[in-house]
């Protein structure tokens, strides 16, 4: 299981996603602010909501999907022991 984290594509495309998307919240862009993250920093994700109710892990996760539509198939697959 420890292997499937470590060379997982998909789950480093997802983490960096999401470091795209907390520096976009707390900065304005993405690009720009901290260069890493907490693991626990990911709960904040489903708690942080827009005013429509729709969450930062909504948008996350819809923005994996755009990208390639098979992308939560391929890391479930990739992190299948877990």
């Amino acid at each position: 299981a420890s292997a499937e984290l470590i060379h997982s594509r998909h789950l480093r495309s997802l983490l960096g996603e999401a470091l795209r998307l907390g520096n976009f919240i707390n900065t304005g862009s993405a690009e720009v602010g901290v260069s890493g993250f907490g693991l626990e920093a990911l709960e904040q994700l489903k708690v942080l909501k827009g005013s429509g109710g729709t969450t930062a892990l909504h948008c996350l996760c819809l923005d994996c999907a755009q990208e390639n539509p098979n992308f939560c198939i391929a890391l479930s697959t990739e992190l299948s022991h877990l």
